[in-house]
């Protein structure tokens, strides 16, 4: 399987983005998600510590619109764009608390069932933290179905 989200981010490899350059990459996080902020909070100190800086995937889709919104990235300084469960296992490796679970999620017969895992939840990732917007809090969760 790649672990670029598409074959445009190789097009950018020579023309890298001011935002990724001088980090060892740009995390690309739902910052409307709320158990993405929260994982945020747990991890930020830790990977900013490691030269990793964390940015709204929304606000990166103004400029690359191609990027998949339905999944956290990691925007890496060779030009790389690592999509989902790849860019999530590519932070876990550079965390020492993490890294036996990359291990163990990246072994081959495990390696479906951790990207089946991942997607599964980011498609209902809404359900997990209310996504409110609006005056009155209106909360945008009106499909359950999934």
């Amino acid at each position: 399987m790649n672990t670029e989200m598409n074959d445009k981010a190789g097009a950018m490899s020579s023309n890298v983005d001011p935002r990724v350059r001088n980090t060892r990459g740009l995390i690309l996080y739902d910052d409307q998600c709320a158990v993405c902020r929260r994982l945020r909070s747990k991890v930020d100190q830790t990977l900013t510590r490691k030269g990793f800086v964390f940015y709204s995937l929304h606000e990166w889709r103004e400029t690359y619109p191609e990027t998949s919104a339905d999944e956290m990235a990691l925007a890496l300084p060779d030009g790389r764009i690592l999509g989902g469960a790849d860019a999530f296992l590519f932070l876990c490796r550079r965390v020492w608390w993490l890294w036996p679970f990359a291990v163990v999620a990246g072994l081959p017969g495990l390696r479906a069932v951790t990207w089946a895992g991942y997607r599964w939840f980011a498609a209902r990732r809404y359900r997990f933290g209310c996504h409110c917007e609006g005056e009155a809090g209106q909360c945008k969760l009106t499909n359950r179905d999934n």
